[in-house]
């Protein structure tokens, strides 16, 4: 993981967003791009108005910026003032969205952070339309809900929908991910695996190695959520996988559903 996309929206709930993401570039040696946007001017012929409209906006998202910035030094940092990881500042004029997916485009972001706000209108249909542009795009996402305190990442969990049994591509990929965590790793899925299956000598594999995986199934979005709470899992991290035109069209996909009710941070993996 080298370049982490940190939209700026200018909302306080952001602030907890912002230190999954600091930590993320911290623990991977990742850079973090800060794309802020502003309403577009509606009179640029006016060069000379357009010009102080841009720096006024600027200087305010800056100031914004600050205000995150100090809140992370504040809880990690309260002895330094500045961030030991690199940042890029990016101003645009118009929708943040469209500059999104623009720089996702133009540049290999390895993961995009989004805050999932409580009082968000319109869930299910932002959702859906998250996971339905990112995934043409293959760009990881992390959602991070508002109220998410960041403590620690010690307990990761990695779960499988309710349709597909569990892949070697997927296991490597968590491992890859999780090695720079130091953490538990916990696999919920609902394909029991046979003791001569591949993918059970690559979990056996694994335990050898002393990293502390923990292998369970599930059968229902309930019981995992269950499971989140009762063993204190602080990640959760999803492989979207290819969906159907009907179920594009028809049926919510897993990942959406997880995406609306989680409350914890949720990383969902695009590029399997």
């Amino acid at each position: 993981m080298n370049r982490i996309l940190f939209p700026v929206e200018k909302d306080e709930n952001q602030k907890n967003a912002f230190i999954y993401a600091a930590k993320l570039a911290s623990f991977f040696n990742a850079e973090i791009v800060m794309l802020s946007c502003f309403t577009a001017f509606s009179n640029k012929e006016n060069y000379s108005e357009h010009q102080q409209y841009v720096r006024q906006n600027i200087f305010e998202l800056n100031e914004y910026i600050d205000s995150l910035k100090q809140y992370y030094l504040q809880r990690f940092s309260p002895i330094n003032d500045y961030l030991a990881i690199k940042i890029e500042y990016r101003y645009k004029e118009g929708n943040l969205m469209q500059h999104i997916f623009a720089a996702c485009e133009k540049d290999a972001f390895d993961l995009v952070v989004f805050t999932l706000y409580n009082h968000r209108a319109g869930d299910e249909r932002h959702a859906k339309s998250l996971l339905s542009k990112f995934g043409k795009k293959k760009t990881n996402l992390i959602v991070i809900p508002e109220d998410s305190y960041y403590l620690h990442l010690d307990n990761v969990l990695f779960t499988t929908d309710f349709e597909h049994p569990l892949s070697i591509s997927s296991i490597t990929q968590i491992l890859n991910i999780t090695r720079f965590l130091n953490t538990n790793i916990h696999i919920l899925h609902n394909h029991y695996l046979s003791k001569d299956s591949k993918e059970y000598d690559v979990l056996k594999s694994i335990k050898k190695q002393n990293n502390p995986v923990h292998v369970h199934h599930v059968k229902s979005l309930s019981e995992i959520m269950f499971y989140c709470h009762s063993n204190e899992i602080t990640l959760m991290i999803l492989q979207k996988s290819e969906e159907t035109l009907f179920e594009n069209f028809f049926k919510d996909s897993f990942t959406q559903k997880i995406m609306i009710q989680t409350k914890i941070p949720l990383l969902i993996l695009m590029n399997e």
